[in-house]
């Protein structure tokens, strides 16, 4: 049974993710971006991982990834490890994946990069909105 200290620690930790993500989707929505992108997309066909943000029928990514300056998930060798997987099977299944740390999301760097990726090669417009 896991202790009502470690279920706490686990809420925070999603609430964290979640905010973050929502931070991402109100950006794309701010810089006219929103559509096209699914949430938490699942890409793989035996696998469960999903995506933070996927542009499907473009195969473009998006994986925020929080806990960057904690030794959260990501950074710790099991997690790491597992990320590699991860990315290494969407890279094989011809998509281009884009990550971002939390303090880029906050700064705008992560919007502004993307809005020019987007931009540049003239991906917007797809029939998917994520403000639904």
């Amino acid at each position: 049974m896991i202790s009502a200290a470690k279920q706490l620690e686990i809420q925070e930790k999603r609430a964290k993710r979640e905010h973050l993500e929502l931070t991402f989707k109100h950006q794309l929505k701010a810089v006219g971006l929103h559509e096209g992108w699914v949430c938490q997309h699942k890409f793989h066909p035996k696998r469960q991982w999903a995506l933070d943000f996927a542009m499907v029928d473009k195969k473009l990514a998006i994986e925020i990834e929080g806990g960057t300056h904690a030794n959260g998930r990501h950074n710790r060798p099991k997690g790491f490890e597992e990320d590699c997987h991860k990315y290494n099977e969407l890279s094989k299944m011809g998509w281009t994946l884009f990550r971002f740390t939390s303090h880029m999301v906050k700064s705008g760097n992560a919007i502004m990069f993307v809005e020019d990726y987007i931009n540049e090669r003239k991906l917007n417009g797809a029939s998917n909105d994520i403000t639904n």
